[in-house]
C-alpha cells in the first residue's frame, strides 16, 4: 500500500511540475515540444529547417517552439527560458535520454500528438498545421 501511495504521489508531483512550468502558455499558445539529444542531432536540424519555412503559419496558429536538448538550457522560440526545466519536461512527457521526439500540445495543455519523425507542414489553402506521422 505504501509503495502504491508513493507511486501516485510521484506521478502527481511530475504532472504538477509540468503544469507549473508550461502553465504560462495555456489558452494562449499551442506548443511544439522538440526533444533531442543535442544541437547536432540530424532530426533536430531537419525539424528546424521545416519550421523555418512556415513562420507565418506558426504565428497565425499561436504556436511556440520549445526545444529541450540534453545538457542545454530549454529554449522557447530560440530564446533561453530558465523557468523551464528540461529534466522535468523529459520526465513529464516520458522522453528517454538520447532520443528525438516532437510533441504537439494544444492551448488547453493537453498532448495532441507525438512522433519521433513529426513533420510540421503549413497548408497554404487552409492555414492548418498537419502532422505527418508517416
Amino acid at each position: 500500500m505504501l509503495r502504491w501511495m508513493v507511486a501516485v504521489m510521484t506521478a502527481l508531483w511530475a504532472c504538477s511540475a509540468m503544469a507549473d512550468s508550461l502553465e504560462k502558455f495555456e489558452w494562449e499558445n499551442r506548443l511544439l515540444l522538440v526533444f533531442a539529444p543535442g544541437s547536432s542531432d540530424g532530426a533536430l536540424a531537419d525539424q528546424r529547417k521545416r519550421l523555418a519555412l512556415v513562420p507565418d503559419g506558426l504565428a497565425e496558429r499561436h504556436m511556440r517552439v520549445i526545444e529541450v536538448l540534453e545538457k542545454r538550457p530549454v529554449t522557447v522560440d530560440e530564446t533561453p527560458d530558465t523557468s523551464l526545466s528540461g529534466t522535468s519536461l523529459r520526465k513529464s512527457y516520458e522522453i528517454a535520454p538520447g532520443t528525438f521526439v516532437a510533441v504537439l500540445v494544444g492551448k488547453d495543455g493537453g498532448e495532441k500528438g507525438r512522433a519521433p519523425d513529426l513533420l510540421v507542414h503549413l497548408l497554404a489553402t487552409d492555414l492548418r498545421i498537419h502532422l505527418d506521422l508517416a
